[in-house]
C-alpha cells in the first residue's frame, strides 16, 4: 500500500482542515437505519476462494484532488492486500466511484452480479467505505466517557451468490466496525496519539475482512 507520507504534525493539520470541511457538509453522524446484518445459514466467508470483488470508498468532495485519489487508492490495495493474505484471489475487481449514500446503499448490485458472472466467480465480495468525522464518544465501558472530534471510516460487507444474486452475508456498518483514529488511556481520559491515515486504513480493513481470516 503506498504511504500517504502525512507527519504526525501534518496530519494533526489534515485531521483538523477535515473535521472543519466535514461539519460544514453535515458528513458527521451515526448508523440509523440501513442494511440489515444477516448470514445464510451454514454460510462461512471462509469457504470464499475467487470471488469478484466490488469496492467502493468515499471521501469527502471538499478534499484536494490529490487526497480525493490517494485515499480511495490505497484504502483499496489495503482491501485486496488483505484478502490475499487470508488465501481470497479476486478473479475481477471493480471500483466505483464514491457517493454520499451510505456504505451498502445505492449501489448497482445488478451490474455488478452481471460482471461477476462474465468473470466466472461464484461469490461477489462487496467493500463499501467511508471517511468521515465528527464528535464521538470513547470509552464508555470505564466510566469515563469522553467526547471529542474524531476522524473514522464505517464500512460495511456484503458477499452475495452470483448464480441468483442472495445474500450469503451482509455486515452493514455498526460501531464495532468502525475504525477512530484517537487513542485514549480510559483510566485517565488522557488522548494517547492520533493515528496516521495510513493506520486508520489498515484497522479498517482488518476489521471488515475479519469474517474471512475467522475459523
Amino acid at each position: 500500500m503506498r504511504c500517504l507520507g502525512f507527519t504526525a504534525w501534518g496530519f494533526t493539520k489534515w485531521n483538523l482542515a477535515l473535521a472543519a470541511l466535514l461539519a460544514a457538509s453535515g458528513c458527521a453522524g451515526g448508523f440509523g437505519g440501513g442494511a440489515i446484518a444477516s448470514r445464510e445459514p451454514g454460510f462461512r466467508a471462509t469457504s470464499v476462494r475467487r470471488p469478484a470483488l466490488l469496492v467502493r470508498v468515499s471521501v469527502p468532495a471538499e478534499l484536494d484532488k490529490r487526497e480525493r485519489d490517494r485515499i480511495p487508492e490505497n484504502y483499496e490495495a489495503a482491501v485486496v492486500e488483505g484478502l490475499e493474505r487470508a488465501g481470497v484471489l479476486a478473479l475481477d475487481m471493480v471500483s466505483v466511484p464514491g457517493s454520499s449514500a451510505r456504505p451498502l446503499e445505492g449501489l448497482d448490485r445488478t451490474a455488478a452480479l452481471s460482471r461477476a458472472r462474465e468473470a466466472g466467480a461464484e461469490q461477489l465480495v462487496i467493500v463499501d467505505a467511508r471517511l468521515s468525522q465528527g464528535d464521538l464518544t470513547h470509552c464508555k465501558q470505564s466510566g469515563r466517557a469522553r467526547s471529542g472530534p474524531t476522524t473514522y471510516w464505517d464500512v460495511g460487507l456484503e458477499i452475495r451468490r452470483v448464480a441468483d444474486g442472495q445474500p450469503l452475508l451482509v455486515e452493514p456498518p455498526a460501531e464495532d466496525l468502525r475504525a477512530v483514529d484517537v487513542e485514549f488511556d480510559c483510566k485517565t481520559s488522557r488522548l494517547i496519539r492520533r493515528k496516521s491515515m495510513d493506520e486508520l486504513i489498515t484497522d479498517s480493513v482488518a476489521l471488515v475482512l475479519a469474517p474471512f481470516s475467522s475459523r
